[in-house]
């Protein structure tokens, strides 16, 4: 099958009508339904009922049109990738891990827009691990991962070190805990973290068992600024990285404690695909605006 044929019937499907469809393809209304026919006869399907006015999907159709859209995305992503200097065109697909979120979908998504108005980006969020194993196989084109300060994360990617964060311990702003704490003197709080697979978590529980104190979860979310919000509301201590307290909502109803034991630093990083063509200027205005971002947020302090 052709692609124009995949293209017509697109444009019939979403038009709704030949007539419609054949003016956005700058073509006759026959030349169109010759291209709709030879497609079915290549399917073997029926794909437009064409005894309502006007014609309607069949389920073969239905079928036919959620592939199709994958098919010219795929081709149009092709096309506006491959080459290298040519302005991106399509898709950039992104990952960014589950302690990052909230800050990379803020100023550097932005700046990112501003930058590429024709890119179509696709953005998930998953733990940094899965995430590198998703660019090494071409889900994504590019990640915003982590790994401890004084790590690498393990992968063949070509990576590049974007900025460091502190990992703060934060707590209600009406908290009677004090602003300098021993882990200890935190030991039967219940903590707001992300679920197991998270590095700061690990961090956190390594650091109580050496001091021999209790690890008591209170809440698990995925969703970072969700967990602040149970911190705000008193529902235990949070772990979260200063760059993102900084932008958080709930900033002014939250407050950090020093807890000397626990000194974290997590390094950012952003591993790119090994054959994104025009993408690699994307992944390069990604990490400007995110060094930018992090860099920002070492010289802001804490209210």
């Amino acid at each position: 099958m052709k692609i124009s044929e995949i293209r017509a019937f697109l444009a019939v499907a979403e038009a709704g009508s030949m007539h419609a469809a054949a003016a956005r393809l700058n073509l006759t209304q026959p030349a169109v339904s010759r291209l709709i026919q030879r497609l079915e006869a290549e399917l073997g399907a029926v794909l437009f009922d064409r005894t309502s006015k006007p014609p309607t999907l069949t389920p073969a159709g239905h079928q036919a049109l959620a592939h199709g859209r994958r098919v010219v995305q795929a081709l149009d992503d092709l096309s506006g990738s491959v080459a290298e200097g040519a302005d991106p065109r399509g898709s950039f697909r992104l990952g960014v891990s589950l302690g990052l979120s909230q800050l990379v979908l803020n100023e550097p998504l932005d700046s990112l827009r501003r930058q590429f108005p024709g890119l179509v980006f696709q953005v998930s969020s998953a733990w940094s691990g899965d995430l590198l194993k998703d660019v090494e196989s071409n889900a994504q084109n590019a990640a915003v991962v982590l790994s401890s300060d004084r790590s690498e994360p393990a992968t063949t990617l070509p990576l590049s070190r974007v900025g460091s964060d502190r990992l703060m311990v934060v707590t209600a702003a009406t908290s009677p805990l004090p602003p300098r704490a021993a882990l200890g003197d935190l030991a039967g709080q219940g903590w707001v973290l992300h679920p197991e697979g998270c590095s700061y978590r690990s961090a956190l529980k390594r650091a109580l068992a050496q001091d021999a104190s209790p690890f008591v979860v209170a809440v698990e979310a995925f969703d970072q600024e969700l967990q602040l919000s149970l911190v705000a509301r008193g529902n235990g201590l949070g772990l979260v990285p200063s760059c993102l307290l900084r932008h958080s909502a709930y900033r002014d109803r939250l407050r950090a404690i020093e807890v000397p034991e626990l000194d974290y630093r997590l390094a950012v990083w952003i591993a790119r695909g090994r054959f994104i063509g025009s993408l690699a200027t994307v992944v390069d205005a990604l990490e400007t605006a995110t060094r930018h971002m992090l860099a920002a947020s070492d010289h802001a302090e804490l209210a």
